[in-house]
């Protein structure tokens, strides 16, 4: 499947703003079109007013998608404005995160009353910063920086796999980056979980084959497993997708490894997946 990506002229990223996305035959069925559009849609001017920042405003960059879809577009746009939402009290963010959650398929309205929310909360966040920091200035002047943008993997049969880049820098030495990916089935209109494609309990077998590449992985970078296990608890995470290699496990950094470490991702091949994964998951041989 091959995407035209138009440069959009934010500088924080080359973003579609309207991508065609034309279905190919790939590995055992004829995907359907999905039409990738991404957007941002207007937000409360007000909040970031030169007059209510101080010295800086927070930088927010995010895109929402529209595919025509609309239980598909709900579940990433959600996603999206989930990652806006780092800051302030942890139980009204969460109350206000999840009011948007339990809406199916939220309206325009009402995405926009959420973005608000996290933008307002964020410039609260970002002015606290200043206020805190007496050589703001001398000290770069860097202002909290937050993003979160959807991307389209592409697919495999009638799956489409899509995905949220999200960037958080609150302050501090770095910022934290990670990514959340979705596969969707369109024939059945639902996304699918990595328990979905899994065969009856064989989730133990592919943890011990994520274990093993995540293994290797430490002995390439000239760590020791024991001692690392030992201050990092390996687990199976759920955040999957398809490449034409395998099933890709993709984890943010901090849950298996040091900041140093990165993101680490595991691929395991299809041919190790025989007997673990469901055979309408595996490419046909």
């Amino acid at each position: 499947m091959r995407a035209t990506t138009p440069q959009t002229a934010q500088s924080f990223s080359k973003w579609a703003s309207a991508v065609l996305l034309l279905g190919a035959v790939s590995g055992q069925a004829l995907a359907q079109d999905l039409y990738f559009n991404t957007y941002q849609p207007d937000t409360d001017s007000a909040l970031t007013h030169p007059e209510r920042c101080g010295k800086a405003c927070p930088e927010v960059n995010f895109r929402l998608i529209d595919t025509g879809n609309a239980w598909l577009d709900s579940r990433v746009n959600k996603a999206v404005i989930g990652a806006l939402f780092v800051v302030g009290d942890e139980n009204t963010t969460k109350r206000q995160d999840q009011a948007l959650r339990v809406i199916a398929t939220p309206t325009q309205a009402q995405y926009k009353t959420a973005i608000n929310a996290a933008i307002d909360s964020l410039v609260r966040e970002n002015s606290a910063n200043i206020k805190a920091r007496d050589n703001w200035q001398q000290n770069d002047g860097i202002p909290v920086q937050v993003s979160a943008m959807p991307r389209y993997n592409g697919h495999r049969g009638m799956l489409e796999m899509l995905a949220v880049d999200s960037y958080t820098y609150l302050g501090g030495a770095h910022g934290v980056s990670n990514i959340q990916h979705f596969v969707f089935d369109m024939a059945r209109q639902r996304a699918v979980s990595l328990d979905d494609v899994l065969l009856p309990k064989q989730k133990p077998r592919l943890e011990a084959l994520a274990r093993a590449d995540f293994t290797a992985q430490l002995k390439r970078s000239k760590i020791d497993p024991i001692k690392h296990f030992k201050d990092w608890k390996f687990a199976l995470t759920d955040n999957y997708t398809w490449t034409r290699e395998g099933l890709l496990l993709q984890y943010q950094p901090y849950e298996l490894a040091f900041y140093a470490f990165g993101a680490p991702s595991i691929t395991i091949p299809y041919a190790k997946l025989q007997g673990i994964v469901r055979p309408q998951y595996l490419p046909r041989t």
